[in-house]
């Protein structure tokens, strides 16, 4: 073997190395923030809200990138030629995906923003946000008041319950803004 095969076994091993302890602090993150958002019981069922979708991704896609990574280490390093191509062949999966992501993501930017919105409004509709379950747990995650503003809970008579203001719900200028905006 060359010097030049051998600085290039030594530079995607460490490359790789450096990626699988980002992809795993990304996993640290993500269940940090999944452990933040909480869980929340509805109907005697124990589940995550809505907002803690994106943290589910985040670990998932962490993982994956943890496991090529490993791929790309293990190849370089006892130059299996089996494992190098499988490593090229999942960065390939993998870069056009993100690709795709990123071109669905901006094209389709209004309906990703109306369907996050109806999932709002649907739990907001549901007969137990209004006993607190739910859209409680949501407005305390995303520190947001009702559907569409404080006023949700004023057209109906109903007194803000604490997460919906930073402070005192006394003071309006403490209310929180529309969970659909937010």
């Amino acid at each position: 073997m060359d010097c030049g095969t051998s600085m290039v076994k030594y530079i995607l091993f460490i490359f790789n190395t450096i990626v699988s302890i980002i992809g795993i602090l990304g996993i640290v993150y993500g269940v940090l923030i999944l452990k933040s958002v909480g869980t929340i019981e509805v109907n005697g069922v124990q589940g995550f809200p809505p907002q803690a979708l994106m943290p589910i991704i985040l670990i998932s896609l962490c993982s994956i990138v943890v496991f090529i990574s490993f791929l790309g280490c293990c190849g370089a390093i006892r130059e299996s030629v089996c494992m190098t191509m499988s490593y090229a062949v999942f960065l390939l999966i993998l870069l056009i995906l993100q690709l795709t992501l990123v071109v669905l993501m901006f094209t389709q930017k209004d309906k990703i923003q109306n369907a996050m919105g109806n999932v709002i409004e649907q739990a907001w509709e549901s007969d137990s946000a209004q006993e607190g379950d739910i859209f409680d747990a949501i407005q305390k995650s995303m520190h947001c008041c009702g559907s569409n503003s404080a006023l949700d809970y004023i057209n109906k008579g109903k007194l803000l319950p604490s997460s919906c203001c930073s402070g005192s719900c006394l003071n309006p200028t403490n209310y929180y803004p529309g969970c659909r905006g937010k």
